[in-house]
């Protein structure tokens, strides 16, 4: 997602992965026994994944101890991954993956990819940034549902609104917008 969102600031067009990520390894699909699971699992769950699949010695080895060197090294990473799914069923690997965070079901019913255009002014718009296409996600969790969401907020958009639901009351919110120490829409 962040690849087509830098396509659209930039006007650049992006080398072509497949569906896997340019800088992160892995974070792709993979073919199972009977159907595809998506994985990501960055340096905090490689070696998480790694156990998961029982490839521990994966994790151990140079060529993948880090991100960086599983991007430069994808080439022999990825068939290693590749021939491990194919062992076991989609469900048993969603299963066993459930606990490392890297797993997910891709949705059949869900278009990828789908560019959304928002007007400036409307509102989920920017009033600074105009119209902006926003790329949705790719897939959908079973346990999270996929919401709408506008632009990135302005500088203290939404200061009031947080602090009240920390219990921070009006007082205390515009002393510390006095001395500076938050920023509000007017401010």
């Amino acid at each position: 997602m962040n690849v087509a969102q830098n396509a659209l600031v930039t006007g650049e067009e992006p080398p072509r992965y497949g569906n896997a990520h340019p800088s992160i390894v892995p974070y792709q699909p993979f073919a199972a026994g009977d159907g595809w699971i998506a994985v990501a699992a960055n340096d905090g769950l490689f070696e998480q994944l790694c156990h998961a699949l029982g490839r521990a010695e994966l994790a151990a080895d140079a060529r993948f101890l880090t991100n960086a060197a599983r991007v430069r090294n994808r080439d022999e990473l990825l068939p290693l991954l590749e021939e491990t799914f194919l062992t076991r069923t989609a469900d048993e690997w969603v299963t066993t993956l459930d606990a490392t965070g890297g797993a997910g079901r891709e949705d059949p019913g869900r278009p990828r990819g789908t560019a959304r255009s928002r007007t400036g002014h409307d509102a989920r718009g920017s009033p600074t940034a105009g119209s902006l296409e926003l790329v949705a996600p790719p897939f959908a969790l079973e346990s999270a549902a996929v919401r709408t969401v506008g632009p990135p907020p302005l500088l203290g958009q939404h200061t009031w609104e947080v602090l009240a639901e920390l219990g921070v009351n009006e007082e205390r919110v515009a002393a510390l917008e006095e001395r500076g120490v938050v920023a509000t829409a007017e401010t």
